[in-house]
């Protein structure tokens, strides 16, 4: 990753790390070197000294590499060949066979995934990068030369325990499900290559915040809302003035037509993560795009600052090409300890100046929210920081009392971070910060509708405690419309059981697989909350906690309502299960 474009500094614990390796006769290595540090006092985690080791040249005695001894047979396992190689009977391009491998390149990890069609033995498909995720495999299936439905089977082998870094990757289930995914990210990625035209849909049960319109109709010029209305004939005369061809006309049939969904808190799905660079970016973004997520800023978890900053770049270098990108947010690493939640604790820090400097120059720009925690030493000067320089602050993953969340609130935090999750809760004599935020019209309150994170009773409360400012986020993680199975959050080994996300290590929740057409879908038929009220929390209230409800410079039309001047940002619903069938963002028909 790319690291920050200024002059680097001397860790200020270096000398404390080069007298310790001195002492121990240039043997040591960082776990003895954290040990001896916190016995003078000095606290640092092994990523830090290993970090200070690798920048100043040193090596464990008990690490450095040593040769294989040569092996005298074959390095196969001795199991029953139940395939015999009996592959002569296979049709071209029916049963490719996949295989994961990693090498060292350059003191890093690179991973490769290969694809051999059993029929001819030959290499039809191969790819290549710096993450094991599901990316990766997909990534080979877009390189084959021949369709995915002539393929009747397919398998992909993976190294388990073996000398290098975990390879357990994503199992992708059958291959329709691999066809639709990989036939889906070209599909987005080609539709935001193509010219917009002028489009409109009639027959539609309409509802945006404003409330809800029965045989409704739209008409588009391509990048934004031209007119709506209920009448037929005003409808034929709208799409002559916008020279709409009778092929863009969309008769809806009932279905219902909402603002395209904006996530303002999520970091991956399909197998990927945000954090994963452009590959892993375009993957998870196509995820939630099929399901009518048309606008997403994305959520970048807790690392190593050099790393949060390389991965801010690669945000900011994204956007100019795909407007579907808000930019981003930083849950983490300005956190509290007690609630971390599924976040690395060897990379929280405090927001000290020198940091938010970093973080800012880093994105130069396209950092849109961050979460703090107001009780950190520095975290409410940060808070006002952030706030002068552009960004929406979150007070989240706290563990501040009433007072203090007021303050982070009053210093310009306009979001609360997945309210009940990863902060201290509601007490008659101990407030903390929720009614703090309740009580504040300023604050967009964000809340997990999953069932699993908040109760439907306290969804419902969130409701009626602050109306109008619940927006619905999924915190999504890449195991978001996948199998159950293994996946890395940041760092951190993340088991998914029955659609839930826990840590591997302690069991604490990590993150969710939700999304938002499900946030929506489960609010409205299953909690009973308006449809009006229930669509306005996944569209213009994020939507309106950046100010992108008015004309601005991220995403030029406002988002969040289907009225004349906004965006082309539209969906159609099934009226039944409000499962989402058609998909226009910005303009572009993606679905």
């Amino acid at each position: 990753m790319t690291g920050h474009p200024g002059t680097e500094r001397a860790d200020p614990i270096a000398g404390d790390v080069r007298a310790v390796r001195r002492d121990g006769r240039e043997r040591y290595g960082a776990r003895k070197i954290k040990a001896a540090l916190e016995r003078k006092g000095v606290t640092a985690s092994r990523r830090r000294i290993g970090n200070i080791m690798r920048e100043q040249g040193m090596t464990s005695a008990y690490a450095r590499g040593r040769s294989e001894p040569h092996r005298t047979r074959a390095d196969e396992a001795r199991l029953a060949n139940l395939l015999d190689r009996g592959f002569d009977g296979y049709a071209p391009h029916t049963r490719p066979a996949g295989d994961l491998t990693y090498v060292r390149v350059g003191g890093d990890w690179a991973y490769v995934c290969l694809l051999a069609g059993l029929a001819n033995r030959g290499i039809v498909g191969h790819s290549a990068g710096r993450t094991r995720d599901a990316s990766l495999v997909l990534g080979a299936f877009a390189t084959l030369d021949f369709p995915l439905t002539d393929v009747q089977e397919t398998g992909v082998c993976r190294p388990e325990g073996s000398a290098g870094p975990s390879s357990r990757i994503l199992t992708l289930g059958d291959n329709s499900m691999q066809a639709d995914r990989v036939r889906e990210m070209e599909r987005i990625n080609d539709a935001f290559l193509e010219e917009v035209v002028p489009f409109a849909v009639h027959g539609a049960t309409i509802v945006d915040a404003r409330g809800m319109t029965k045989n409704g109709w739209l008409v588009s010029d391509g990048r934004s809302i031209v007119e709506t209305g209920c009448a037929e004939t005003d409808f034929e005369t709208a799409c002559r003035l916008v020279h709409v061809e009778q092929d863009h006309i969309v008769n809806a049939n009932g279905m219902v037509m909402t603002p395209g969904y904006v996530d303002i808190h999520s970091h991956g799905a399909w197998g990927s993560s945000f954090d994963d660079g452009e590959k892993g970016i375009t993957t998870a973004r196509a995820g939630h795009m099929a399901h009518g997520t048309t606008r997403q800023v994305l959520s970048l978890i807790t690392n190593p600052i050099d790393v949060i900053c390389g991965n801010l770049k690669t945000v900011h270098d994204m956007m100019p090409d795909r407007p579907d990108i808000l930019g981003a947010h930083l849950e983490g690493p300005f956190l509290a300890m007690p609630r971390k939640g599924a976040h690395d604790p060897n990379c929280l820090v405090d927001p000290t100046p020198d940091l938010v400097s970093r973080m800012l120059d880093a994105a130069d720009g396209c950092l849109r929210q961050i979460t703090i925690a107001p009780e950190l030493p520095h975290g409410i000067d940060a808070i006002r920081r952030f706030f002068l320089a552009g960004v929406v602050p979150a007070v989240g993953h706290c563990d501040a009392d009433y007072q203090t969340a007021r303050k982070g609130f009053d210093a310009g935090a306009g979001i609360m971070t997945h309210m009940f999750n990863a902060m201290n809760g509601l007490h008659h004599r101990d407030p903390g910060p929720i009614p703090a935020a309740v009580e504040d019209p300023r604050v967009t309150i964000e809340l997990i509708n999953d069932g699993f994170h908040v109760q439907d009773p306290m969804v419902k409360l969130g409701f009626g405690l602050a109306p109008h400012r619940i927006a619905f986020v999924t915190d999504a993680m890449a195991a978001t419309d996948c199998p159950d199975g293994h996946y890395l959050l940041g760092a951190l080994d993340v088991d998914v059981r029955d659609g839930h996300a826990r840590l591997a290590s302690n069991g604490a929740i990590a993150g969710s697989t939700l999304l938002l057409e499900k946030a929506v879908s489960r609010a409205v038929l299953e909690l009973g909350i308006s449809p009006v009220d229930a669509v306005e929390a996944a569209t213009l209230t994020p939507a309106r906690a950046f100010g992108f409800d008015r004309r601005n410079d991220v995403t030029g039309f406002p988002i969040g309502l289907l009225a004349p001047g906004f965006a082309a940002d539209v969906l159609l619903l099934d009226q039944e299960t409000w499962t989402v069938r058609r998909v226009w963002c910005n303009g572009h028909p993606v679905r």
